[in-house]
């Protein structure tokens, strides 16, 4: 099968290129969530089932100190819970 695709959208909003591909404007590469949610919904179809991108590696960059803020260690709690992190779970460690 060829799907030709004209036009140039780029954006930094996962949301707004998750909905420019659910109203037909193109192919996204989209994060796992998104995609799932999509193809479950039928709003979304998985156009190369035999390719994955290269994983992406998240960072956090915060000062070092004796306290976190309780918003911070929330966010590094839940990155390192992440399934499909390349966050390193050391790396929420040495927060606490």
């Amino acid at each position: 099968m060829r799907i030709q695709v004209l036009g140039r959208v780029t954006a930094n909003n996962l949301e707004l290129v998750n909905e420019f591909t659910i109203r037909g404007h193109g192919v996204a590469l989209l994060p796992e969530p998104y995609a799932i949610a999509g193809a479950s919904d039928g709003t979304l179809r998985r156009i190369l089932p035999k390719w994955t991108s290269a994983p992406i590696p998240v960072h956090a960059v915060f000062l070092n100190r004796k306290f976190v803020p309780a918003k911070l260690q929330t966010f590094l709690t839940e990155l390192s819970a992440w399934e499909n992190s390349t966050w390193h779970k050391e790396h929420a460690a040495a927060a606490r």
